[in-house]
Parts: structure tokens; sequence; C-alpha cells
């Protein structure tokens, strides 16, 4: 019996903390920008870089190596939830925007969308993902 209770407690504690780690941490998904997206006139740009194609953009959250923003999503894992997490964005390598963010910024969000605006301003934004199940689709 002291055999069963041991390995039970084992098994308790080994399956557990993976699921306990997984609950306590939230994800960042930084959406792709379009092949085809330009300069816009209100991004505050010089008249002459309007209509030429937009800077590659990389992704920094924390202290995870910078990512390429591209055509394709990519998903930032194993934030915690708790405590505030530095992102930084860079134009063609040159820091461009910097801003904290806190989990709890996001009423019962686990799971967070990066994007940037193609028109008008050209900004970028963080907000909740619409549901836990369109997580980096």
């Amino acid at each position: 019996m002291k055999k069963f209770i041991v390995c039970f407690l084992i098994s308790f504690v080994c399956f557990s903390i993976p699921a306990l780690a997984k609950s306590q941490s939230g994800i960042v998904c930084v959406l792709p920008i379009s092949a085809t997206a330009v300069i816009d006139e209100m991004s505050g740009a010089a008249p002459s870089a309007v209509g030429q194609p937009l800077p590659r953009y990389q992704v920094q959250i924390g202290h995870q190596a910078k990512q390429p923003v591209d055509h394709q999503v990519i998903k930032v894992f194993a934030l915690p939830l708790a405590g505030r997490h530095l992102v930084k964005i860079f134009a063609d390598n040159q820091l461009s925007h910097s801003f904290y963010f806190r989990f709890s910024d996001f009423p019962a969000a686990q799971v967070l969308y990066l994007s940037m605006s193609e028109i008008g301003y050209q900004t970028w934004t963080l907000r909740a993902a619409p549901s836990k199940k369109q997580a980096c689709v």
C-alpha cells in the first residue's frame, strides 16, 4: 500500500507541475504584415517615402531573441502571466517602438495579439485575442 501511495504521489507531481506551469504563462501572437503593404502618407514619414515598401520589422519580447515579422504568424510562448514585459519593435534593425505590458491589463486574457495597422498611422497595437481557440491560428 505504501508503494502505491508513493507511486501515486510521484505521478501526481509529475503530471501536475507541467500543467500548473502552462496555466501560469501567456502567449503573444505577432500577426503577419501583408507582402503588399507600403508606407502610408498618414504614417508621418517623409513625402519621398510614401508608397515605398515597409521596413523589415523585428519584434523582441523580454529576453527572447528578436523575431522577424513577415507574412507568417509568430508565436511567443511561456511569458509569465505575472509581472511586466518589455516589447521592442525594430525597423531595419533600428529600435522603432518600445513599451511595457502586463497580462493583467487584459482581463482574463492569456493570449494577446500584437499587430501593425497597415493603413493610416501604421501603429503597433497589443490586444486580447478574440477567443482562446484563436491562439495564433
